[in-house]
């Protein structure tokens, strides 16, 4: 299994945060958010990681540079437009064999979290797994529609009270 992490955006209702770095280079407890990220990959097996980096990509860069410092290999593709999740997906086309999980790289996970969603994914074996999760007010997030199991649509950051479900997406996709 590989892994695409997505750290193209500007991170703008982070501001004043934001001006001078990208949201997932952002430290916490020392380090940057998505540090994490790549640490807990790394400790479940997976060294190949694709970033997908546009704003202050330098940053990015120049931290993590070929991974080897954090034992992963790391190569990266500048996101030339916004137009969503499956576009940052699609620039890593040639760098997808099998498997694959993507991350948002401004989301904390730990090793567990990753190990438990990767075990899921191997005993439900679907052709995609979106992790959900579930939130008192969803109007800020991706609310996900599910009919028979299956998501049937994704409404970005509705009213509340038009939101088809309490369920929104948590950035995480295998």
């Amino acid at each position: 299994m590989k892994a695409i992490i997505l750290s193209a955006g500007e991170g703008s209702r982070m501001r004043p945060l934001t001006l001078t770095k990208p949201k997932t280079m952002l430290p916490v407890a020392g380090k940057p958010i998505i540090q994490y990220n790549i640490e807990s990959l790394r400790d479940n097996g997976i060294t190949d990681i694709l970033l997908i980096v546009r704003y202050k990509e330098e940053m990015v860069r120049d931290y993590f540079g070929d991974g080897s410092d954090f034992g992963v290999n790391i190569t990266y593709k500048t996101q030339k437009d916004f137009l969503g999740t499956a576009n940052a997906i699609s620039y890593g086309e040639d760098f997808i064999e099998d498997s694959l999980i993507v991350l948002n790289g401004d989301i904390i996970l730990d090793n567990e979290i990753i190990n438990e969603i990767i075990k899921k994914y191997n005993y439900l074996v679907p052709d995609t797994l979106m992790v959900l999760t579930e939130v008192e007010d969803p109007s800020a997030f991706g609310v996900v529609e599910i009919e028979d199991g299956n998501i049937k649509k994704i409404v970005e950051k509705p009213k509340k009270e038009e939101a088809p479900s309490n369920l929104v997406n948590t950035g995480i996709y295998i």
